[in-house]
């Protein structure tokens, strides 16, 4: 509709009761008159007709997050009652206003608590356990070479009380630049207690002692330069006996505790592949030493601790030790202790692939009769599965935090050596440990977060004297077992503990050996996100809305929408988030997934959208809420809902009905799951993606790391992709963020991502990196991967302008997904360079030179033209890919090729492509890839309706000229010509072509002034139906189609009327006036947003109508 207008203007429904199959239907104006119809449809779902305009907000995109809180765990941080509660702002930049401090994650009595990060935007293919997909395969086969039971009696008391230490050395080399995180924390091993981790309240404070789910934080912080001497920031484990640096200057030194006698007289065995000995150690699950084939070595645990925390308590388990085959090991563990009521059998599996080890818990029996008792988490204690030390030449320790601040990045550098502090302990989501003949790199399935730049821990640092070295490992932080009774257990989830080491040399050939090569290595041991594979086809992403009742976006509109798309990028993939699919539109009726809205199109038209558009390349995802609930919801329950210390409830958005907070640790173990199958048993395999809206600001308890795996799970488990507000948002599940993406959303402190570790491993995994936005400073100032940068054409933000949404398409995005389509094997730096920007001055090292590949060994490299800052800033801000040593893009043109279908599968043949664009338009001259055997390639412009066939290009000694190009737009190249696409517009509607997308008037049947009639585009590029000025009376006539007997429509047509004649619209049947309405001159204005014809300077009908 052009417009939803006040008092019924302009807006015309018609009810038809008939028992004819075909009517037609006609728009008539009377001479002399001007005016513009642009969309008419007939849903089949009776219903009022809309006049009231719109409560949507105004677009607000530059506002930003509020001032980030540290996550230092004070003391005065102690309450274990208080549950923050959310207040916030939405839509376009939507904060969470959270004044409580950051709380340490403590797991003694304490539940799954609120998290205060940024707040809300408001804004997935068979099931599959994402873990199982990571697992390196097992020899089973069992072999019972040997076995040895070693039993230890020293079972350690509990001992909350702090060991403080040392602040890491601040003279130790970090970086050569000024945007690295925040130095460790001090003095810290692992988290602790775990206990009634279903209440909402606040941790204690004293330390992180086993894994905990409490962090009460605005959003992720800006780390600090280096923590405070003895410092409690993000400590997690004071679990009995808790170790400062241990001084071991040999191996035979006798010790005080039974576990380190032993390592006088050690008792190893060797597992092996065929690219490396591993020797462990047969007393208990830890890895020795590495010996690679070609006579390296790499050290593992250099000080041993046969110890482990189950339940938040240090104890020594009985561990019977068997060798299954040449590369697979068993442990048994019996663990008991009867001041604390633990009794249970943990059994672990210790193996050597290739290049890497790998060690998971594959059993965990807990012998306990009382069903309270259960086993909550577990840790290792001082676990270094792989180490370097000062004694090594390049020795360096990377590690990475979550940052979302565009000019603080998440990662660290450390030079190992004498000046080293022994007493360093950090957290980090990656690590990498190297020196000048190795590197390697830990995963592991741990999940756990205090929130901030402390969240999604999975890699803890472990730093040991031994004699005059100074010792640097990587092992695991914590995990949770099973919060409380009423939680599932890791057991049956699949999500038992897991660890993996990768050993890499020199994986680049770049002649030098750092994380890199790590992290290259590491992709044959991490997570994958659900559904990465999709990710490089993911060219079109929008939303399309629906608010208010109002239905500005049907579901059959957008599959409109699909198809013009389709035509306009000669078939790039896309992806639409659908907001607003349920209940009444955008922000009603949470929680109750399965009520797909009636006034959309209902489930009948979803699921028909759902596949028609796979037909297209569409994926389509929705928008749902997972941390409040309205009245309205048949969800809505007391019992659900968040409470304030006080006992008032906690409330959340209030822009329609008041919306509650609700408990999400609740709602986990009551129903949740459930509500996802409900939808499931709607949509079939139909729906690719969720997109879970504001998770991860706290309001409704506890949303980082355990508790957004949780739901990330159910998700996956139903076979749909995950997608998340938040540029921090499940970190270690999402393939998108939407503060990401959107490059105006938040501020620079609140976008995608810095990391360069994280971008370097996942870049083809995830659009949740910071993109290029130069106000923003730091990694937004011209990142050489790009990134992605979200517009919308369909009301989001009152974003319908679809010439600007195309042009993005094609300026941007497709140099962003062309890159995603390799891996990133090697970025190289430039110097440092002064950036000012946001009230701050930084030193920024920007990349210079990346190179990547694909499994077929294309190589891509991406080149910035100048490091010169400060004299040289549009070179700084320019780069040159190569291809295979061929120049595919150079500044603002390009020449690229295309070799993927939507689907990502491969084109050959006279099916290669190559997209053109040219910004400033002319002639220039390119190299064609070494594959276009060809003696001419045939050029194409891309339009809205499809190819337009420009011109046959002669092919000269490999080379191409394209003469005479226009600015800013799209065209395609082809070494033969193609048949010409064609659509059916408006499929279900009733009445074809509906939105006038085809540009045409074959379907409509034209009365009087036919050369008055035509179609033309409003400011915002969408198309209408124009009577221009016309002589006399003037009508176009349809056929309505495939209407059922006995069945009531409704027909909603928008006009915009600038004459004093009147417009009318009649349905008739054999010359039967069935139904008839008229409106005069457009007097109203039309305020709704989502509305693509509403009457803002954006989307109005023509320039300043």
């Amino acid at each position: 509709m052009i417009q939803f207008r006040k008092q019924n203007y302009s807006i015309r429904k018609y009810a038809i009761g008939t028992s004819s199959v075909l009517l037609g239907f006609t728009i008539f104006l009377s001479h002399a008159s001007t005016a513009l119809a642009d969309e008419n449809t007939t849903p089949t779902a009776p219903s009022n007709a809309v006049s009231a305009e719109s409560s949507e907000p105004q677009s607000d995109t530059d506002q930003e997050a509020p001032e980030p809180k540290n996550t230092n765990l004070q003391p005065e941080l102690n309450d274990t009652n208080h549950a923050p509660q959310g207040s916030e702002t939405r839509e376009e930049a939507h904060v969470q206003d959270n004044t409580s401090d950051v709380q340490p994650p403590s797991t003694e009595n304490q539940a799954i608590e609120p998290s205060s990060q940024p707040a809300n935007d408001n804004e997935l293919t068979s099931p599959q356990n994402p873990e199982k997909t990571t697992d390196a395969t097992d020899d089973q086969t069992t072999n019972q070479d040997e076995t040895i039971s070693t039993t230890k009696d020293t079972t350690r008391s509990s001992d909350t009380s702090e060991i403080n230490q040392n602040t890491p050395n601040t003279d130790e080399t970090i970086a050569n630049q000024s945007n690295q995180n925040d130095k460790p924390v001090t003095n810290e091993a692992i988290p602790k207690t775990l206990e009634n981790q279903n209440s909402t309240s606040q941790p204690d404070n004293s330390t992180l002692n086993a894994p905990e789910l409490d962090s009460n934080h605005d959003r992720p912080t800006e780390p600090e330069s280096t923590p405070p001497a003895n410092s409690t920031n993000g400590q997690f484990y004071n679990a009995t006996n808790t170790r400062q640096a241990q001084d071991a200057p040999t191996t035979e030194r006798a010790l005080s505790d039974k576990a380190s006698t032993e390592q006088a007289q050690p008792t190893y065995d060797t597992l092996s592949s065929d690219k490396m000995d591993v020797t462990i150690d047969k007393l208990f699950p830890a890895v020795k030493k590495y010996t690679l084939k070609n006579g390296k070595t790499v050290e593992g645990q250099v000080v041993d601790d046969r110890s482990i925390i189950l339940n938040s308590v240090q104890v020594t388990p009985k561990v019977s030790y068997q060798k299954l085959n040449q590369n697979t090991a068993q442990y048994i563990m019996d663990v008991q202790d009867t001041e604390h009521n633990i009794d249970a059998t943990l059994t672990f599996e210790l193996s050597v692939i290739d290049n890497t080890i790998d060690l998971k818990m594959t059993d965990l029996v807990n012998h306990n009769t009382d069903p309270n008792q259960i086993i909550k988490n577990f840790a290792f204690t001082n676990q270094s599965l792989v180490s370097v030390n000062s004694s090594q030449k390049d020795a360096n320790l990377k590690l990475t935090k979550m940052s979302t601040n565009t000019m603080v990045s998440g990662d660290s550098s450390y030079d190992i050596n004498q000046d080293f502090d022994a007493n360093f302990q950090d957290y980090g989501m990656y690590g990498f440990v190297s020196n000048s003949e190795f590197s390697a790199g830990l995963w592991s399935n741990a999940q756990i977060g205090l929130g901030g730049n402390m969240d999604f821990l999975r890699v803890q640092v472990a730093t040991q004297k031994v004699g005059d070295k100074i010792s640097v490992g990587l092992g695991s932080t914590p995990w949770f077992i099973q919060p409380t009774p009423e939680h599932e257990s890791a057991a049956k989830q699949g999500l038992l503990p897991h660890i993996k080491i990768a050993i890499a040399e020199d994986e680049n050939n770049d002649g030098t050996i750092n994380w890199q090569d790590g992290a290259i290595r590491y992709r044959d041991i991490m997570n994958n996100p659900y559904g990465y594979e999709e990710v490089p086809e993911l060219v079109g992403y929008r939303i399309a809305m629906n608010f208010g009742s109002q239905a500005q976006n049907p579901f059959l509109k957008t599959l409109d929408g699909v198809k013009k798309f389709y035509l306009n990028t000669d078939g790039l993939g896309q992806s639409i988030l659908l907001k607003g699919y349920g209940s009444e539109g955008h922000d009603s009726g949470h929680l109750d997934y399965a009520n797909i809205g009636k006034r959309m199109g209902g489930a009948e038209d979803f699921n028909a959208l759902l596949e028609k558009g796979a037909d297209y390349g569409a994926r389509f995802g929705i928008h749902i809420n997972a941390s409040e609930t309205y009245p309205e919801s048949k969800v809505f329950n007391p019992d659900l809902l968040l409470k304030n210390e006080d006992g008032s409830y906690s409330y959340g958005w209030n822009w329609l009905d008041q919306g509650f907070n609700i408990n999400a640790d609740y709602d986990l173990t009551h129903g949740r799951k459930e509500r996802f199958e409900a939808l499931k048993k709607i949509v079939g395999d139909r729906l690719d993606f969720v997109y879970v809206d504001v998770w991860g600001n706290g309001q409704s308890g506890n949303n980082t790391a355990w508790p957004s795996h949780q739901l990330a799970k159910e998700l996956n488990d139903l076979g749909w992709r995950v997608g998340v507000e938040w540029g921090h948002g499940m970190e270690y599940d999402s393939t998108f963020q939407h503060w990401a993406a959107d490059l105006t959303y938040g501020g620079y402190e609140n976008k995608g991502i810095n990391s360069e570790v994280a971008r370097f491993i996942r870049n083809h995994q995830k659009d949740s990196w910071v993109g290029n936005y130069p106000s923003y400073s730091g990694a937004a100032d011209f990142p050489l991967l790009g990134g992605y940068d979200m517009k919308d054409f369909e009301g989001w933000q009152g974003r319908n302008n679809y010439s600007d949404y195309i042009k993005n398409i094609f300026e941007t995005n497709i140099p962003t997904k062309f890159l995603q389509h390799y891996l990133v094997m090697r970025i190289e730096h430039g110097d440092p360079v002064e950036m000012t920007a946001n009230g701050k001055t930084i030193q920024w090292t920007p990349e210079m030179f990346i190179e990547l590949q694909n499994k077929s060994g294309d190589t891509v490299t991406v080149e910035r033209l100048s490091n010169d800052y400060q004299n040289d800033i549009d070179n700084y801000r320019s780069r040159i890919i190569r291809l295979n040593d061929r120049v595919v893009l150079n500044g603002d043109n390009y020449l690229i090729p295309w070799n993927w279908d939507a689907d990502g599968k491969p084109l050959t043949g006279d099916k290669e492509k190559l997209y053109h664009w040219n910004k400033k338009g002319g002639t220039t001259t390119w190299t064609l890839p070494d594959t276009w055997k060809t003696n001419q390639v045939v050029l194409y412009q891309l339009t809205e309706t499809g190819r337009k066939l420009v011109d046959k290009i002669p092919v000269v000694n490999g080379q191409v000229t394209l003469q005479n190009i226009s600015a800013e737009t799209p065209y395609v190249l082809y070494q033969s010509e193609q048949p010409e696409q064609k659509v059916s517009w408006s499929e279900g509607m009733h009445i074809h072509d509906s939105g006038f997308n085809s540009q045409k008037l074959d379907h409509w049947n034209i009365q009087g002034d036919a050369s008055k009639v035509s179609i033309v585009k409003s400011v915002s590029s969408n198309e209408m139906l124009k009577f221009d000025n016309v002589t006399k009376d003037t009508a176009v006539t349809q056929q309505l189609t495939n209407l059922e007997p006995g069945k009531t429509y409704a027909l909603y047509v928008g006009i915009d009327n600038r004459s004093d004649a009147k417009a009318h619209a009649i349905v008739s049947s054999n010359g039967k006036i069935l139904a008839s309405n008229q409106t005069g001159q457009s007097i109203a204005k039309n305020y709704v947003k989502a509305d693509a014809h509403n009457t803002s300077r954006n989307s109005e009908t023509f320039k300043n109508g």
